[in-house]
């Protein structure tokens, strides 16, 4: 995948879109190969191009995750439905609700990170290193950072490519990181 800004990469892309009519979660079973079924209900598969794990409901809802694009995320959705359009599980689809939920990006900074220190000086953040060896740092909105010793951040949350980014410039200027 391409980076977004200096070593800043998507990780997954969560992408999720409803059908207007309900899916037989038992007939779909049989058309999507290694997928796993719940109650039903809920069912999910793997996909190997684009790579992503897809996840269906009964109702119509159908998410992709696991991608690097939003073009893979929207492609891996489509690929579910053009299926169960192939196979009569539904006639017609009209797709709504299309939208992204969470993009996950990671990288490293050039540099170890002090996390007692950004634990104290950062605010909207949790450390607790006995439960989770990283700060938990809330810049803005839903999104939340992921900051590691070694210097690796993770950022979870994003609805956006631009939010990623915007997220990490404020980051790096919030850190005082300079570039190696």
């Amino acid at each position: 995948s391409l980076f977004l800004i200096d070593n800043l990469k998507v990780s997954s892309i969560v992408f999720s879109m409803y059908l207007d009519q309900k899916v037989d979660i038992e007939r779909a079973r049989e058309i999507f190969d290694d997928c796993k079924s719940f109650d039903g209900v809920r069912l999910n598969f793997r996909l190997l191009s684009p790579k992503a794990t897809v996840c269906m409901s009964k109702s119509g809802y159908i998410r992709s995750m696991g991608t690097k694009t939003i073009d893979d995320a929207k492609k891996a959705v489509q690929y579910a439905i053009d299926r169960l359009s192939e196979e009569g599980l539904v006639s017609n689809p009209v797709i709504s609700k299309e939208r992204i939920e969470n993009i996950v990006a990671s990288g490293a900074f050039p540099q170890t990170l002090d996390l007692e220190y950004y634990a104290d000086v950062l605010s909207n953040n949790i450390y607790e290193p006995e439960q989770f060896p990283a700060v938990i740092y809330r810049p803005a909105g839903k999104v939340v950072c992921l900051l590691f010793a070694s210097g690796k951040y993770v950022i979870v949350g994003a609805k956006t490519l631009e939010t990623v980014r915007s997220t990490y410039v404020t980051l790096r200027s919030t850190l005082n990181i300079d570039d190696a």
